[in-house]
């Protein structure tokens, strides 16, 4: 039984710390746009940004990540021969990957003001798609484990890279068409 409420928390954790990576990569792109603005606007947006960009980390963010783990760490000492399986090591590095991302995502936001030269909206473009590549990942591995074959999940993966690649290509190009 308690393994099945570790994976309910696990779940929900999961679920809003994706949602707090996604929401506020987003609000780091807005942040962003708003340093090319004039003086009056910058004045009002990157204040609000910055206030969103705390709130984020300390209500969603962070608490969701540190839940997630604990969570997930629990569900391994109660059941360690997960271990022994091939995809929860990947799942692993992934989720490695995953905590590398958000920290890189905090440390853009206490910067971003001052590098501005450093950011672009391309950047964050793609920085914004990332926990949607590594949710794919983890999900897969989580829901076919030991019947997964890493051939098509690469081979998988790899479209979907392909596929939101020219998303963003082809959202800037037509961004740039009409301004």
């Amino acid at each position: 039984m308690t393994i099945y409420l570790l994976k309910t928390l696990h779940i929900i954790g999961f679920v809003a710390w994706f949602g707090g990576l996604f929401y506020f990569v987003r609000i780091l792109v807005y942040h962003q746009e708003a340093l090319q603005k004039d003086s009056a606007s910058k004045a009002v947006l990157i204040p609000q940004y910055q206030l969103m960009e705390g709130r984020v980390k300390k209500i969603i963010l962070n608490p969701a990540m540190i839940f997630t783990w604990i969570c997930g760490l629990g569900m391994l000492a109660l059941n360690p021969s997960y271990l022994q399986q091939t995809w929860m090591p990947v799942k692993l590095f992934f989720l490695v990957l995953l905590t590398g991302y958000h920290v890189y995502c905090v440390k853009i936001s206490s910067t971003i003001d001052m590098d501005t030269q450093k950011y672009n909206d391309l950047t964050f473009r793609i920085l914004n798609e990332i926990p949607t590549i590594l949710l794919a990942i983890i999900v897969a591995l989580a829901v076919f484990r030991t019947s997964i074959n890493f051939y098509y999940l690469a081979g998988g993966i790899t479209v979907f890279i392909g596929l939101i690649a020219w998303g963003i290509i082809g959202y800037g190009k037509r961004r740039a068409k009409n301004k």
